[in-house]
């Protein structure tokens, strides 16, 4: 049975080994780019540690097989005009990641379905992120879960598509 729950310090490792996993899949479809970077073991720990955002992991019986981060202060770049209603309340997800053995399991689905749900718990009524514009599997995930595109950004020369989702 697969459940989700708050990543502890302990669990830092396990979340950096998750993201480089996944930068070196997707390095493997979409050449070298921003995707590529490897984390770093202490920047997961201040993750984890911050208190105005929340690392949860998704663990498969004790494996941890997928993680993600959020929070209510959206990303420093996101321009709020492109918000459906710019200045609502809204959970924002960041560093979405499933080991690549466990793409199409329903592990992401899954935790975007907890994000909803969080987000609705908290009151808010929308769930905000970016997704790398050069990753077709990522933009096709998050329109097949219902993600409205909101716009496009370039940042640090980085192309982004911007996703809502109304859950109130």
């Amino acid at each position: 049975m697969r459940t989700v729950r708050l990543a502890a310090d302990t669990d830092a490792e396990s979340v950096r080994a998750i993201h480089a996993a996944v930068a070196e899949e997707v390095t493997s479809r979409l050449g070298q780019g921003y995707w590529s970077k490897q984390p770093k073991l202490e920047r997961v720990r201040e993750a984890i540690r911050k208190t105005n955002g929340s690392v949860y992991l998704l663990e498969d019986e004790k494996d941890v097989i997928g993680t993600v981060t959020v929070s209510t202060k959206p990303a420093h770049f996101w321009r709020k005009r492109m918000w459906r209603e710019p200045d609502a309340p809204a959970l924002c997800v960041y560093g979405l990641a499933v080991l690549p053995e466990k793409y199409r399991t329903g592990a992401g689905t899954q935790l975007m379905r907890f994000c909803e749900s969080l987000a609705r718990s908290l009151g808010l009524r929308y769930v905000r992120l970016d997704a790398f514009e050069a990753n077709p599997a990522s933009n096709g995930f998050y329109l097949s879960l219902g993600f409205e595109v909101r716009g496009s950004l370039v940042v640090g020369g980085v192309a982004l598509t911007l996703y809502e989702l109304a859950v109130m």
